[in-house]
């Protein structure tokens, strides 16, 4: 599968936000209750409006010629790893699932952050999110202790996990 990945822009936030509501309709279900689902892919469509006008750095996944994905990352959000980059969000449209376009995004942004100097990459998942969970270790990421809980309409866990890309070149 020949995978195309670029920057999104601001008129990409509508492909954007249908991709993350149709992943999290595919891949929360039985993990996040069917309210917290459905009150976080309503407020996606204003989200993505907002990230890329911000011009936070997003990217776009195509298979000829068609979004299948979509992925953001940077520096690390948490205050106790302030050298580490962070993969924020990958999501993939649910027909795209289990194909390759998702490693491809992923070992993008490895990449892209190794060479922006990261050597730790950390990435949050939820704890019952078995194929996330899979997808990442398949990476070299593991869970580090971290845990967070998340108020989707009830309380869900998230683990953090880390990868450490010093010495490392495997993943790409």
């Amino acid at each position: 599968m020949q995978v195309a990945i670029r920057r999104a822009m601001q008129a990409d936030a509508p492909i954007m936000a249908d991709i993350h509501a149709r992943s999290w309709r595919a891949a929360y279900e039985g993990i996040v209750s069917p309210e917290g689902i459905e009150q976080a892919v309503a407020r996606q469509p204003q989200r993505w409006e907002r990230l890329l006008a911000q011009q936070q750095e997003s990217y776009l996944a195509l298979v000829s010629g068609v979004p299948a994905g979509l992925i953001r990352f940077g520096a690390c959000r948490d205050a106790d790893l302030p050298e580490a980059g962070e993969i924020y969000a990958i999501y993939m449209a649910p027909e795209f699932m289990g194909k390759g376009c998702g490693a491809a995004l992923m070992r993008f942004a490895l990449e892209t952050l190794r060479n922006r100097g990261f050597d730790t990459i950390a990435v949050w998942v939820l704890r019952d999110n078995k194929n996330a969970g899979n997808f990442y270790r398949h990476f070299g990421f593991l869970p580090d202790g971290a845990v967070q809980t998340l108020d989707l309409c009830g309380p869900v866990e998230a683990i953090r996990c880390r990868l450490d890309l010093s010495g490392t070149s495997g993943y790409l």
